[in-house]
């Protein structure tokens, strides 16, 4: 789980959205995690108004994140 920002939305298909902070490589960007992945991201936004931008006018869509299904499988068998 990341450290470095704030959940700002819950996902309905089990998840959150994730907003980083100043203080992240990553700042001003949004991610999904989802729980059915534990916890990994699985798509993201560039920046906070594209996030909002796709909540309001479903554009622009998510780019999706490589998600690590080996680490999960791992996560799985202990």
């Amino acid at each position: 789980m990341q450290t470095d920002g704030l959940a700002i939305n819950s996902y309905s298909g089990g998840g959150y959205y994730f907003l980083f902070s100043e203080s992240s490589p990553r700042a001003g960007q949004v991610g999904l995690f989802l729980t059915e992945t534990y916890g990994q991201e699985v798509s993201k936004f560039r920046s906070f108004t594209d996030y909002l931008s796709f909540l309001v006018t479903d554009s622009p869509e998510p780019e999706l994140v490589d998600v690590d299904y080996k680490r999960i499988l791992d996560i799985i068998e202990d």
